[in-house]
């Protein structure tokens, strides 16, 4: 599969995504449904890492399939921190921000995992 999620920690308050150069639209509605249904199910205030490759490339309609996910999106996520992506990856996630906030309540671009787990600890200044 060439998207795939994880939790980073026992708490289940920290989920990974991790996206590789060529994902499938399918993949990536695998993974959406598989990390709805395991944030949801863990009950606990979630944050999520989103580790893109370098240069985002969206598969045909990858952008509306994230529109209609704001009708079984979890309560429970309260974050999102990108790694990667590039340009496209702003654009992308401003645009969802901006139309469906429900979907990303706060949003933060970092260099690595080790700045948003930084963040997510409060060790790191939000710039």
């Amino acid at each position: 599969m060439t998207v795939s999620g994880e939790w980073l920690d026992e708490a289940k308050a920290i989920y990974i995504m991790h996206y590789e150069s060529d994902w499938r639209l399918d993949d990536f509605m695998s993974a959406v449904q598989t990390y709805t249904e395991a944030i949801r199910a863990a009950a606990v205030d979630t944050v999520m890492i989103h580790q893109l490759p370098e240069q985002l490339i969206l598969p045909p309609g990858a952008l509306s399939i994230i529109f209609k996910l704001r009708d079984d999106y979890p309560e429970n996520i309260k974050g999102h921190y990108i790694i990667g992506g590039g340009a496209m990856a702003r654009i992308v996630y401003r645009i969802v921000s901006r139309v469906t906030p429900e979907i990303v309540p706060n949003l933060y671009f970092v260099d690595a995992v080790e700045a948003a787990l930084q963040l997510i600890s409060g060790e790191a200044d939000e710039n």
